[in-house]
């Protein structure tokens, strides 16, 4: 079973990580730039950029934080592919720590900050 994740070595998975942050950053300058040419207000462009990174933070806990370690063994699987010992706990339970509420203000400032570099530079 744990071989199933060794189908790709580290310089593969860090190959394609850095594949998708790239078309990630390509997407945000792609939609600055056609957002100012458009005339979009500093507001609009905001929150266009505001869904972009919601979106990626609403992936991030919803698949990756809840359906992973909740619903899946992919915890317990990962540990006894490290350690080779089988976990007494397969799943976790998500917890709360109020980083990401921080976090969601961090994106709206950044957000705005964003469209209103975009909109001063075209």
């Amino acid at each position: 079973m744990a071989t199933r994740f060794l189908w790709l070595d580290y310089r593969q998975r860090a190959k394609r990580t850095l594949i998708a942050g790239a078309l990630f950053i390509t997407t945000i300058f792609y939609a600055g730039i056609q957002g100012a040419d458009y005339g979009m207000s500093i507001w609009r462009l905001g929150l266009r950029f505001l869904i972009f990174f919601w979106m990626v933070s609403i992936f991030d806990a919803v698949v990756l934080d809840w359906w992973m370690f909740t619903k899946t063994d992919i915890f317990g699987l990962l540990i006894k592919l490290k350690t080779g010992k089988k976990p007494d706990i397969m799943r976790v339970d998500p917890q709360w720590d109020g980083k990401e509420l921080l976090k969601l203000v961090l994106e709206a400032i950044i957000s705005v900050v964003l469209a209103w570099v975009f909109i001063k530079v075209r």
